[in-house]
């Protein structure tokens, strides 16, 4: 995450409902002074005249924010996957045909493929199976192609 999106980060864990992010990342947001230095230049001016222990309690909200995302439970992908499912009317418009759908998911899944460890790939390889599966039903079958040899790839990614 950048800095200078923090405060809209804390906004957007609380519109998810994860207190727990919610929580954490206000507390980051609070270890500077208000309102929020959204320059670079700044906060890392602000970071430097940090005391020892501001610096501590920063590393230790780093520590508990990676510490989360490595939940089974409370890692961002599962609270974004659990409020799409919730929402679908907030993310979702209806394509144009299954292949064109069958695309969208495997742009997805490549994306998580794509992140530095820790990543999903259990929910990409979710994704990757509908995209076959829509590809199929679509006719051509092009893009079934592509997420099958993906998908091919996800054992070694996991290893």
């Amino acid at each position: 995450m950048t800095g200078y999106l923090l405060p809209e980060a804390v906004e957007g864990a609380a519109t998810i409902g994860s207190n727990e992010w919610a929580t954490l990342l206000r507390r980051a947001q609070e270890a500077f002074p208000p309102p929020f230095p959204r320059d670079h230049e700044r906060r890392q001016h602000l970071l430097e005249a940090f005391s020892e222990k501001q610096l501590t309690h920063l590393e230790r909200l780093d520590d508990e924010l990676f510490d989360l995302d490595a939940s089974p439970e409370l890692s961002l992908d599962v609270l974004f996957r659990l409020y799409i499912d919730d929402h679908p009317d907030e993310f979702f418009v209806e394509a144009a045909s299954e292949e064109e759908a069958a695309k969208a998911l495997l742009d997805v899944a490549r994306e998580i493929v794509n992140r530095p460890p820790p990543r999903r790939l259990d929910f990409a390889l979710e994704l990757l199976e509908e995209a076959i599966q829509r590809s199929e039903r679509g006719g051509s079958g092009a893009t079934a192609q592509l997420a099958a040899s993906l998908l091919k790839q996800l054992p070694d990614l996991s290893a």
